[in-house]
């Protein structure tokens, strides 16, 4: 039996939020989550396998969206509503300091440990 490849971080999305993107219900006195804030970029993690990115939102919750298309625009109308992709590539294009790479690389393979291939 071959060993297992590693699964290797190889792809990041930046991305700027164009509204308030709030979340109700989830909180037991019914107050909403401001799940990202109107004006601000995110990074995300892209998994190129699974056509989607991810990152940990303003909540402490990971979110999930689908990956930007060749083209670099997001799929969906409702991601598209609330974001703008603003680059798209290698983690090396992103000018990282090596804690914020490590965080992120740490996130892709915990994504890969607990989902299915």
């Amino acid at each position: 039996m071959g060993k297992h490849k590693k699964k290797k971080l190889t792809k990041l999305a930046l991305l700027k939020c164009e509204k308030d993107m709030i979340i109700s219900g989830r909180n037991a006195d019914g107050s909403p989550d401001t799940c990202f804030h109107k004006d601000t970029s995110y990074l995300f993690v892209v998994d190129e396998k699974k056509e989607e990115m991810f990152i940990v939102n303003e909540t402490g919750e990971v979110h999930f969206m689908d990956a930007p298309d060749s083209n670099d625009e997001l799929v969906s109308e409702f991601e598209a509503e609330y974001f703008n992709v603003v680059k798209v590539g290698k983690p090396s294009e992103f000018d990282l300091d090596e804690f914020t790479l490590m965080k992120l690389e740490k996130l892709y393979k915990e994504r890969y440990e607990y989902s299915e291939d």
